[in-house]
């Protein structure tokens, strides 16, 4: 609450910058944070609003709730560490400002949760990361269940299916005799999502989709008989 304080310089000596040390400081707009310190603790400098950059030193290591709450004028954290600091989702106001990080470090910021929520990530020296976009995923039938494949690997799969009358309905079951949009995408953190991947699938169900297309017809028929005669 020192609402006249407007810079400060954190020396060599100092570890760890406790909860709440400057909170509330309004004028604070030059900070300076020495090698040595590793932790910053929570609510740290929440409520600084005219703090418009932050440089964490190499020796960070835990950057704790809140740290930098409120810090609405914030536009870029600099960060030293080759190894991406411990830090909690509310740590920063928002993800939507600029983080540098070392050059050999810049795709494990860019993939470890949730630095990887930066909007744009940078090197010391300017460079972008740009976030590779996961492959479109596809849907197909198999053995009456639908699956989702993808050729990016370990990505998390975000689907969902309607009805032609609806989304919902009563009873125990769901009945196949109506037509189903099914619509997925796929995530994975540090990647840019995936297109949206939509297919309809109609017909009395999908266990006699033999050749997982989606409807039934005469070529899921002439597909089970060659398999059965294959047999």
């Amino acid at each position: 609450g020192c609402t006249g304080l407007t810079s400060i310089t954190i020396p060599g000596g100092v570890t760890t910058i406790g909860q709440g040390a400057f909170s509330g400081c309004s004028k604070l707009n030059s900070v300076t944070i020495s090698e040595g310190v590793s932790i910053i603790k929570e609510e740290t400098f929440s409520g600084c609003v005219n703090l418009e950059s932050i440089t964490l030193p190499s020796t960070i290591e835990y950057i704790y709730q809140s740290a930098f709450a409120k810090c609405s004028a914030l536009k870029e954290v600099i960060v030293q560490a080759e190894t991406p600091p411990f830090l909690y989702e509310n740590s920063f106001p928002n993800y939507d400002i600029t983080l540098k990080v070392p050059e050999s470090a810049l795709e494990t910021y860019a993939t470890t949760s949730p630095w990887s929520n930066f909007t744009t990530i940078q090197t010391l020296t300017g460079e972008d990361f740009e976030k590779k976009k996961i492959e479109k995923p596809e849907i197909n039938v198999v053995d009456g269940e639908l699956v989702f494949t993808c050729a990016t690997e370990d990505v998390e799969y975000n689907w969902s299916i309607t009805t032609d009358n609806g989304n919902s309905g009563k009873g125990n079951n769901v009945p196949f005799t109506q037509s189903f949009t099914v619509s997925v995408y796929a995530t994975k953190s540090g990647w840019e999502n995936s297109d949206v991947t939509t297919k309809v699938f109609s017909g009395s169900g999908l266990a006699g989709d033999a050749n997982g297309d989606g409807v039934l017809n005469a070529a899921d028929v002439v597909k089970l008989t060659n398999m059965i005669m294959n047999q």
